[in-house]
């Protein structure tokens, strides 16, 4: 397997601008490499580029961190509000709306208004509405 001291710092550079950028190949590579001056010869150099499969896996791997990054901030946001909303509800100087809320809101958030699954046993009998007579 390729490692990504196959490619340059100036491609690293390129790849992680190009992720960030939200996928602008022309923009990213310009960006990069300012001796570059037309954004056709860009445009031509930028193909090139992505088709270097050590340039795929480098995006990959920056599309991989983002994805981490997010992650781990998505869930001390959670806990944030989880706190912040339970202080709400544990003070006795809130108004009752307000506190009622907060449950309501803590509840969705932990999944606990999700529908009750019901598992059917059995067979189903389906009538013939054509005639009135059970299927045989």
């Amino acid at each position: 397997m390729k490692t990504t001291k196959d490619i340059t710092q100036p491609q690293k550079q390129f790849c992680e601008i190009y992720v960030h950028s939200g996928y602008k190949r022309t923009q990213s590579y310009l960006d990069v490499y300012k001796d570059c001056k037309s954004k056709e010869s860009a445009s031509v150099c930028v193909s090139r580029l992505l088709k270097n499969v050590n340039i795929q896996a480098y995006i990959k791997e920056v599309e991989t961190e983002i994805k981490k990054y997010l992650q781990r901030y998505a869930k001390t946001s959670e806990l944030k509000q989880l706190k912040t909303l339970g202080k709400i509800v544990n003070d006795p100087k809130e108004n009752t709306i307000s506190r009622l809320k907060a449950i309501e809101i803590i509840n969705k958030m932990l999944g606990y208004n999700e529908p009750e699954k019901h598992e059917h046993l059995g067979s189903i009998n389906i009538l013939n509405l054509g005639n009135g007579k059970e299927p045989e």
